[in-house]
């Protein structure tokens, strides 16, 4: 039904090169589906390119795809914006769809050493916003790799493993129930009778089994 990206389509947003190679890279998926991406931090400061490119208006946003509503966020500034969090309380307490989603760059939870202090900072922010609006899921990137753990009923899905070098897992700074791989993959996720499933698949199409999870269920 639709693609979620979690930031850094490219090394560095404001260079035109890198701009047309990631266009010319997705432009098959961004033909046959819709493409809801959110802001990275080596996306550029201006993204002149990126928005036009992909229509878009603010670095926040929605979507609504039948039961899901997809709330599309600006951590860069890690959540200091009062407009972003309005427009975000308003938005989602409006909302009557039956599964609510954020996809933003800065994960809350992270399980590297070197950004634990930054991941506090973002938690502080956003989490308790979340866990009030009862959103079911984040989806976020920042550390290269896959992590998936589930914090006051919002599962957060950290995917990151799309072609830039990976970085170091720590499973031991994560908690009872999560998953983790350092792999370059993408998450699939399929919805029946109210449940979302999630699957993580390698750079070879394979399925990992033992990564699988559920989103949520209602």
């Amino acid at each position: 039904k639709f693609v979620l990206v979690t930031g850094d389509l490219v090394d560095f947003g404001d260079n035109e090169a890198m701009i047309e190679r990631w266009k010319n890279i997705t432009k098959d998926l961004r033909a046959a589906t819709e493409y809801v991406c959110s802001r990275g931090d080596h996306d550029g400061e201006k993204l002149v390119i990126l928005k036009r490119e992909l229509k878009m208006e603010k670095m926040f946003y929605d979507r609504v795809f039948g039961d899901i509503h997809v709330f599309v966020l600006d951590s860069c500034q890690k959540f200091a914006e009062a407009e972003q969090l309005k427009w975000l309380e308003e938005r989602a307490t409006a909302s009557t769809a039956k599964h609510k989603f954020a996809v933003f760059h800065h994960s809350p939870f992270l399980i590297y050493e070197n950004r634990m202090e930054q991941a506090a900072e973002i938690r502080a922010a956003i989490h308790p916003v979340l866990v009030k609006l009862k959103f079911c899921a984040a989806f976020c990137g920042h550390q290269h790799a896959f992590y998936t753990t589930k914090r006051d009923d919002v599962r957060y899905v950290v995917t990151a493993g799309g072609g830039a070098p990976l970085a170091g897992i720590d499973p031991s700074l994560g908690g009872p129930g999560d998953l983790a791989r350092r792999m370059y993959h993408w998450v699939g996720f399929n919805e029946e009778a109210g449940k979302i499933t999630g699957t993580v698949v390698d750079r070879y199409g394979q399925k990992v089994s033992e990564l699988g999870f559920t989103l949520c269920e209602h």
